[in-house]
């Protein structure tokens, strides 16, 4: 069972390529969740696939709450709802062995995400 107490701490990925409507290139991106349920995710962006030189930092604030149990051809995951200042999207996440992947849905739609993003968030 994901709990919000289990995901209490630091998660972050290793240096990444990844792209948004806006930028695209290398990436570690990060989640610290409180055990109340607030979050704060921060992607700080590179130049270099080896993510030794920093270029930007994106970060967003907001609140999560765990819903029931998904069960999908992926495995176990759970229902994640996310509200920011930007409005609410609805999507996923699966812990397994310490690493932590999350969907995030598109935002402001009653749309819910069941895919788990491909990246491994580890805690630290």
């Amino acid at each position: 069972m994901l709990t919000l107490a289990l995901l209490a701490g630091l998660w972050t990925t290793t240096c990444i390529q990844t792209q948004t409507v806006e930028k695209q290139g290398f990436a570690i991106d990060s989640y610290e969740f409180a055990v109340e349920g607030d979050f704060v995710f921060t992607r700080q962006w590179f130049s270099d696939s080896k993510c030794e030189s920093a270029e930007s930092t994106d970060e967003e604030l907001g609140s999560v709450k765990i819903g029931k149990e998904l069960n999908s051809f992926f495995g176990t995951s759970y229902e994640a709802d996310f509200k920011t200042v930007k409005g609410a999207d609805f999507g996923v996440m699966s812990l397994k062995e310490n690493k932590l992947k999350v969907g995030r849905g598109v935002l402001n739609t009653q749309m819910r995400n069941t895919m788990t993003g491909i990246f491994d968030y580890i805690k630290r």
